[in-house]
């Protein structure tokens, strides 16, 4: 079973605003596409990351290494404010982001 995503209503569901609040990296497809990517110390970009939930995310698994992290209206500290749909960011080896619209 997949567990569906925590989406906030009112504001932030009508302004596309979606949060991941579990740790969908903690799966076992997950961690066997993990293993089998053999990316330590990928450089990873979260490039619509919100408050950041999934990177930390991504850091309790030990995935990747240095992150850049952005966000149109950033709500968390380290997320640097960028709108990356008009200029998507270069030099990385993964992108993370939550899915555009959850069921």
């Amino acid at each position: 079973m997949i567990p569906s995503c925590a989406v906030n209503t009112g504001r932030k569901r009508a302004e596309g605003y979606y949060y991941t609040l579990h740790n969908p990296f903690a799966h076992p497809v997950f961690r066997a596409w993990d293993a089998a990517a053999d990316l330590p110390g990928a450089v990873i970009i979260e490039p619509f990351a919100g408050a950041g939930h999934l990177l930390r995310a991504l850091e309790t698994v030990g995935f990747g290494g240095p992150a850049a992290v952005y966000d149109l209206a950033p709500e968390g500290p380290g997320i640097e404010q960028d709108n990356t749909l008009a200029d998507f960011p270069a030099r990385h080896d993964v992108v993370v982001t939550t899915p555009l619209s959850c069921p």
